[in-house]
């Protein structure tokens, strides 16, 4: 959800920068990860938590990164949030992880709750496998698809129908969603800067649409689907030659029936807490829950009638 400026800079940072201050960090081995630590040692049980992430990422996304068999993921990670926002990455202020794809790198902080921890470095290594395989011909993926991708890997099997993104698709209607042609051309952080309900709506749809592409077709498909938009090939284009969609029309049409069930929307309670709007009668008043997770600053929405 950074910029992809702000990404190239950091990048910037981190090569020109990875042998900096080497008395400060600890270094622990992992199988699949180098982990560089502050503090002393790495959090208890910590390395078998990611070897249990990279296991799982590797059944869904190996097959855009064949490489993470074999080599290493760096990543540092911080003794805390305030030594990681003012270390060398210079992240945003709402950021809790970053990814490097060019030096396939991870950067964040412990954190107390560790599950917490893992959805930040489950959303970031997508972010950097997905990221990664485009960028070997020369591409970026596109907005809605990179990031809905990597909000559905923040959850394992277990955890996913409890996730909040879930929980926050559920809460809405066919009627709710973004037009599909309107929804992929946006970039929510440029788009719909002074406008946060859409801004929500927009992250929840992604979420649920690459789900639907995901899990509601083989594995192999949705694999297909993004080496066509790699090669350059259109979005309608893609469609049709890989889940014989005839465009955008078809698929939303899918998608809305999918979501089929007869109840009220909740569209006009997509709000920040800052700035709540009246729901209507029908409605399931709900208020945004926000956190300050990897490339974005919200997480998702929570019935009023369900906040603790």
């Amino acid at each position: 959800m950074r910029s992809r400026l702000a990404g190239l800079f950091l990048m910037a940072v981190l090569s020109g920068t990875a042998g900096a201050d080497p008395g400060r960090w600890h270094e622990t081995l992992s199988p699949h990860f180098q982990v560089s630590h502050e503090s002393a040692f790495a959090p208890q049980g910590f390395t078998l938590d990611l070897e249990k992430l990279h296991n799982r990422l590797r059944l869904d996304l190996s097959m855009f990164a064949p490489w993470m068999a074999k080599e290493r993921i760096k990543l540092f990670l911080y003794a805390d949030q305030s030594t990681f926002l003012r270390g060398r990455f210079n992240p945003p202020t709402w950021s809790n992880g970053l990814a490097f794809v060019h030096d396939r790198t991870l950067a964040t902080f412990a954190m107390e709750d560790r599950p917490k921890l893992m959805q930040v470095l489950g959303h970031e290594t997508t972010h950097l496998l997905f990221e990664g395989y485009f960028q070997e011909a020369g591409k970026v993926p596109p907005v809605w698809l990179n990031e809905g991708l990597s909000m559905m890997e923040e959850d394992g099997p277990a955890e996913a129908e409890a996730s909040q993104w879930n929980a926050a698709f559920e809460d809405l209607s066919p009627d709710d969603i973004i037009a599909l042609p309107r929804f992929v051309a946006l970039t929510p952080t440029k788009d719909l800067k002074d406008d946060n309900a859409t801004v929500m709506l927009w992250y929840v749809q992604a979420y649920g649409l690459v789900r639907f592409l995901y899990k509601g077709r083989s594995r192999m498909q949705f694999f297909n689907f993004c080496a066509m938009l790699r090669e350059g090939k259109s979005l309608d284009d893609a469609l049709s030659k890989v889940y014989r969609l005839r465009g955008l029309a078809a698929l939303e049409k899918e998608f809305r029936a999918s979501m089929g069930r007869s109840r009220p929307s909740a569209r006009a309670s997509l709000a920040l807490p800052a700035a709540p709007q009246k729901a209507p009668s029908r409605a399931i008043p709900r208020t945004l829950k926000t956190v300050d997770f990897g490339r974005g600053g919200y997480k998702s929405l929570v019935p009023d009638e369900k906040k603790p």
